[in-house]
């Protein structure tokens, strides 16, 4: 065994010991909340800086008043803080365990379908590329878990193993939460790790400061809040470190280095799934913007609230030709995969011959030389009718000599 050997297995064996130290870190969340309750919110805030000043804010001695008025303020603070993530935590582990068990994938079908890699073992050879055989009025995605749920999923559909079903937009099983997070969790999930992290960082301010002001009366309360808040901090960090980005800004639930989408297409009657592979494409990644619309709402005001559950969730199979939005560049494929037949079709001009139906040239030539026979024809007829009148009076002039030499 060389020192490569070693190396790795002491890296394995550290990341198993954080991994199983951190497998407990629900207990880490519930202690957390109870030191920081009790030790800032309640001994802090409340006994010594809210309780001791006297009822009225206005006071001969300053100090009592400024102490009421910062007690209040980090009580405040401190308690929307806590209520938000404890709030959108409850939510997730009461959907994750109790919502959702009879949930089925929509099985009517899509334009632009999700399609797994084995999917190609199916594909033909057409001159409009790969394509599979369409059964009617059914998806051609399967799970491919072994032991997972035998069903024809939908779009971004995978399974948990940890629950034992399929989960639309399933991204993970957070052993940090103890929640699946997937479509109807993930908003309330992000919740939860911004506003735990933000409560950890401002319970460690408030115990630093109140350790500097009472020192040794406040010491155990402290340590105890600075301790939990760190290893929670460190739980954050450890789990969840690219969640926020993957999930809110990217739209992506997993990071694949391709992706099989399947193109619903008529070919002489005869409806076809045309395949393609696509590399280093996310196709529901909308961008940023579009991104955080689809997981805290349409609207700015939905984002304050983290049960106020976004479009795509009661959406979620029922958008006219996809289960959930594709990405532009998706849909513009299609597009020119359905025209591609009529590039080669011309667009004639206002009064110019069709281009698809040009004559030989000996027949252009031919209508030519007759649009130039009709054309002379036209003038000396033209010319017969201006001669014309000077004949009849020459034949008048005769007629009347004859009559006067008789």
């Amino acid at each position: 065994m060389d020192c490569w050997d070693i190396f790795d297995n002491c890296q394995t064996f550290v990341r198993n010991g954080i991994w199983r130290f951190f497998s407990f870190s629900h207990i880490w969340i519930v202690l957390f909340l109870v030191f920081s309750a009790f030790s800032n919110l309640y001994y802090f805030c409340w006994l010594q800086l809210i309780s001791s000043a006297p009822a009225s804010l206005f006071t001969p001695d300053p100090t009592l008043a400024s102490d009421r008025v910062l007690g209040l303020s980090l009580f405040v603070i401190s308690a929307f803080l806590k209520a938000t993530w404890v709030g959108a935590w409850v939510q997730t582990l009461v959907i994750t365990w109790f919502c959702d068990r009879k949930w089925r994938p929509p099985r009517s079908s899509k334009n632009i379908m999700q399609v797994e890699p084995s999917n190609w073992n199916d594909a033909r050879e057409s001159e409009k590329g790969p394509w599979i055989p369409y059964d009617q009025d059914r998806r051609p995605r399967r799970g491919e878990v072994w032991g997972g749920c035998n069903l024809r999923i939908s779009d971004r559909v995978y399974h948990c193993t940890r629950l034992g079903r399929c989960l639309p937009v399933y991204d993970h099983y957070c052993d940090f939460i103890k929640a699946a997070v997937y479509l109807r969790t993930i908003k309330a999930y992000l919740f939860v790790l911004v506003f735990l992290s933000l409560d950890a960082v401002f319970s460690i301010a408030i115990a630093i400061y109140a350790l500097a002001r009472y020192q040794l009366r406040f010491a155990p309360f402290a340590i105890s809040v600075i301790v939990a808040a760190l290893v929670v901090i460190g739980g954050v960090a450890y789990f969840t470190w690219d969640k926020i980005w993957l999930l809110a800004c990217k739209n992506c639930n997993r990071v694949d280095p391709e992706w099989h989408l399947v193109f619903k297409y008529d070919h002489n009657g005869q409806t076809r799934l045309h395949i393609q592979k696509f590399h280093g494409k996310h196709p529901w990644d909308l961008g940023i913007w579009e991104n955080l619309h689809q997981v805290f709402g349409r609207y700015w005001w939905q984002w304050l609230f983290f049960w106020w559950q976004p479009e795509r969730v009661s959406r979620y199979g029922r958008y006219a030709d996809r289960d959930l939005p594709y990405a532009d560049w998706v849909t513009r494929y299609r597009t020119d995969f359905l025209m591609a037949p009529l590039i080669n079709v011309a667009v004639d001009a206002p009064g110019a011959s069709p281009s698809h139906g040009q004559a030989p040239p000996h027949r252009q030539q031919q209508q030519v030389n007759r649009r130039e026979q009709q054309r002379s024809s036209g003038s000396s007829a033209h010319h017969a009718e201006g001669s014309a009148p000077p004949a009849v009076h020459t034949r008048r002039r005769r007629l009347e000599l004859s009559a006067s030499q008789q």
